[in-house]
């Protein structure tokens, strides 16, 4: 996995920058962008390394946090959430099972850069395993299957049929779990 990390947030706010800005100190190519559905959704070869900077305007878009959970389960991309407690429950109420890491405002970049890494290198470990994908709408049940197989196998998970297709138009695996009521 590259040190590339999608930076979600008010990109002239002051704390979006300085995260950016110690990103960037630690070595991290970071795309910063708009909470915005349309200009995230247009971005292509998205960093599987997301972070997303919380606000009440960030919460208040539903959709957009629908879409990055689901392109994140599609993705396999690591999602981290920078906020306060307030704002970090509300989102864990969209997000459940696609998060990676919780960061408390006020907190050390320097924290979230050593999260990345282990990230980075989990994945580069992951990346010599064989390959399974699983195909269900509940996220629990895709979750459950997840932690049970992980150790062993590199796991991607699909929440739809279409979303299955387009994973498998652009990868490979070795295996398909299937809900048959899909």
């Amino acid at each position: 996995m590259e040190k590339r990390v999608l930076m979600i947030g008010e990109t002239s706010g002051f704390m979006v920058n300085a995260i950016v800005n110690g990103l960037k100190k630690e070595d991290y190519e970071v795309l910063p962008v708009m909470p915005n559905l349309n200009e995230i959704s247009r971005l292509e070869n998205k960093p599987k390394l997301w972070t997303l900077y919380l606000d009440a305007k960030v919460l208040e878009q539903d959709e957009l946090l629908i879409y990055l959970r689901d392109t994140a389960i599609e993705l396999e991309a690591k999602l981290f959430l920078i906020g306060n407690k307030e704002e970090l429950e509300e989102a864990h109420k969209v997000m459940t099972g696609v998060l990676t890491k919780d960061f408390e405002r006020p907190f050390n970049v320097k924290q979230l850069a050593d999260e990345l890494d282990r990230a980075v290198e989990k994945e580069a470990m992951n990346e010599m395993k064989k390959s399974v994908l699983i195909v269900d709408e509940n996220p629990t049940t895709l979750h459950s299957f997840k932690n049970m197989l992980s150790s062993k196998y590199r796991v991607y998970m699909a929440n739809s049929g279409i979303n299955a297709f387009t994973f498998l138009g652009k990868n490979q695996v070795d295996l398909i779990l299937l809900d048959y009521e899909m």
